[in-house]
C-alpha cells in the first residue's frame, strides 16, 4: 500500500472519540456516514431548495434527495476508483472495497449541509445584505479577514463550521468526524482571506474554523490541497445536479422530454454507444405513443444514459489525472476535458435556460432575499447587543436571542473561537438564519 494512501485514510478524530470503548464492528468512517445521517442538519435538507423553491410538487428534487442521490452515485464512483487503487497497487483490498467508497459516500451526504434557506440564491442574499452595511461602524470596526467571510459567505465553509463545530455533543468539535472524512469533504481547502483563483475564487473554512482546517492538513499531509477523494465527491455531485436538474425542468412542464432528448442528440457523443442509446430511447417513445407514462419513461432513458456517460467519463478522468491529483497540481472538476465535457455543458445549459432563470424561480428567489434580509435585520442587532440587553427578555433583542437555537448561544457564549466579538455575533447570526428551512424561514420572517 502506498504510504501516501496510508497517511489520507488517517482515521483519527479532532479529538479521542470515545465510542471506540465500545465493540463496534463498523469502521471509523462508517461511524462517520452514520452520525452524519443522524445529524438534524441533515434531516431539515428535505425542506430545503434544490432548483425549485417552496415547491409544492413532491416529484422536484429536494436538498435532501439530491444528497441520497449523489452519495449513491459518489459510492459507486467510490468502488470504481478504489478497484482501481486496488489494481496499481496504491490501496489494500479493506481500503479499496470499504475505505473509499464510504469516506466518498460521506461526503457526499454532508456535501450540502451548509446551503442556506433558498439554496444559492440565500447565499448570494446573505453576502448582498453585508454588503449593504460595508459603511456600518460595526461593519467597518471588523478585521479585514472577518469581512471577506461575510461579504463572501460561503455553503462549503459554513457546512465545514457545522461538521466541526456547530453540530455540537460533546463539546465544540461537532460531530468529531475523522480527519480523512473532513478533508475528502472540503473541495475547497482555503479560507476566504487566501488566494482561491485555482478553485473558481471558492473557500471552504470561514476564520473561525482556521484551526480545523489547519489540524486536518497537518495529519493528512495536505496543506492547502485537496484529498484526492474530494475530486471523486465532486463529480458525484456535477454528475447529479446536471442531469437530476434538467430531469425536474421538464417533470414540471418547463420544457419537453422532446427538447432535452434533441439537445443530446446535438452534442459531441462522448462515446460511440451513446447516440444508439439516445435512438433506441426515441424509438421505445414511439412505440409506446398514447401510453401516458411514456414520457416519463423517455426522460427516465435519457436520465440513465446521460448518467452512465459523465459517470464513465469522471471515472477515466481521475484514472487520467492521478499523477497531477497526487502531486497537488490538479484544480480541475474531473469532467473538464473529458469526451463528456460537452455533454455535461450542454445539460448545465438546459438548466441554466429552463429552470435556473424560469420566471416562477426568479420570482420565488427575490422572495427568499426579501425574507432572508428581513430576517438579517431582526436578528443582527440583537446578537450584537450587550449581554444584558441579549439576555433581558422584556427586550425586543433579548426577545430575539432567545429564539435562537440554543446549542449556537451555549456555543457563542462559552467557547470563542479566532475573531473578535463583533465578527462572532455575526456569524452567529449567520449560523440561525443559514439553518432554517425554507418554510421555517418565510413564517419566523412573517412573524416579525
Amino acid at each position: 500500500m502506498n504510504p501516501l494512501w496510508e497517511r489520507w485514510l488517517e482515521s483519527s478524530r479532532l479529538r479521542p472519540s470515545g465510542a471506540g470503548k465500545r465493540e463496534d464492528l463498523r469502521t471509523s468512517f462508517e461511524s462517520d456516514r452514520d452520525r452524519v445521517i443522524f445529524l438534524p442538519a441533515f434531516r431539515r435538507l428535505q425542506d430545503k431548495t434544490q432548483v425549485f423553491p417552496l415547491e409544492a410538487h413532491d416529484f422536484v428534487r429536494t436538498r435532501l434527495t439530491h444528497s441520497l442521490e449523489v452519495a449513491a452515485l459518489g459510492r459507486t464512483l467510490g468502488l470504481e476508483v478504489g478497484r482501481w487503487l486496488l489494481e496499481k497497487g496504491e490501496l489494500d483490498a479493506a481500503s479499496a472495497w470499504r475505505d473509499v467508497p464510504t469516506l466518498v459516500e460521506t461526503a457526499c451526504l454532508a456535501h450540502d449541509l451548509g446551503n442556506p434557506p433558498f439554496g444559492h440564491s440565500g447565499e448570494s442574499a446573505i453576502r448582498s445584505w453585508f454588503a449593504d452595511r460595508r459603511q456600518e461602524p460595526f461593519f467597518r470596526g471588523l478585521e479585514p479577514a472577518e469581512q471577506s467571510d461575510l461579504l463572501h459567505f460561503e455553503g462549503n465553509a459554513q457546512g465545514f463550521r457545522i461538521l466541526t463545530r456547530l453540530a455540537r455533543v460533546h463539546d465544540d468539535k461537532g460531530l468529531n468526524l475523522t480527519v480523512a472524512t473532513l478533508a475528502t469533504f472540503t473541495k475547497y481547502p482555503v479560507l476566504s482571506s487566501e488566494p482561491r483563483e485555482e478553485w473558481g475564487k471558492k473557500f471552504g473554512a470561514f476564520l473561525s474554523e482556521a484551526p480545523a482546517l489547519e489540524r486536518i492538513a497537518e495529519r493528512l499531509d495536505l496543506p492547502r490541497r485537496r484529498h484526492p477523494l474530494a475530486f471523486v465527491m465532486e463529480a458525484a455531485d456535477d454528475i447529479a445536479y446536471r442531469v437530476i436538474d434538467v430531469e425536474d425542468a421538464a417533470r414540471k412542464g418547463l420544457l419537453s422530454v422532446a427538447e432535452v432528448a434533441a439537445t443530446l442528440e446535438a452534442v459531441e457523443p462522448p462515446d460511440a454507444d451513446f447516440r444508439e442509446q439516445l435512438r433506441a430511447a426515441r424509438e421505445r417513445f414511439a412505440r409506446k405513443r398514447g401510453d401516458p407514462d411514456a414520457e416519463r419513461a423517455w426522460m427516465h432513458d435519457l436520465r440513465l444514459e446521460c448518467t452512465s456517460a459523465l459517470f464513465r467519463a469522471a471515472f477515466e478522468g481521475f484514472c487520467h489525472a492521478y499523477p497531477s491529483i497526487v502531486a497537488g497540481e490538479h484544480h480541475a472538476s474531473l469532467l473538464r476535458g473529458s469526451p463528456a465535457e460537452s455533454l455535461a455543458n450542454a445539460l448545465f445549459r438546459l438548466g441554466l435556460e429552463h429552470a435556473y432563470t424560469h420566471p416562477s424561480v426568479l420570482r420565488l428567489e427575490l422572495e427568499g432575499k426579501k425574507t432572508l434580509h428581513r430576517l438579517l435585520d431582526a436578528v443582527v442587532p440583537a446578537c450584537l447587543a450587550s449581554s444584558a440587553v441579549r439576555h433581558d427578555k422584556r427586550t425586543w433583542e433579548g426577545k430575539l436571542y432567545a429564539l435562537i437555537s440554543r446549542n449556537q448561544r451555549y456555543l457563542f457564549e462559552t467557547s470563542p473561537t479566532p475573531g473578535s466579538e463583533t465578527y462572532r455575533a455575526l456569524q452567529l447570526a449567520c449560523d440561525f438564519v443559514s439553518g432554517m428551512t425554507d418554510s421555517f424561514a418565510v413564517r419566523f420572517a412573517r412573524s416579525l
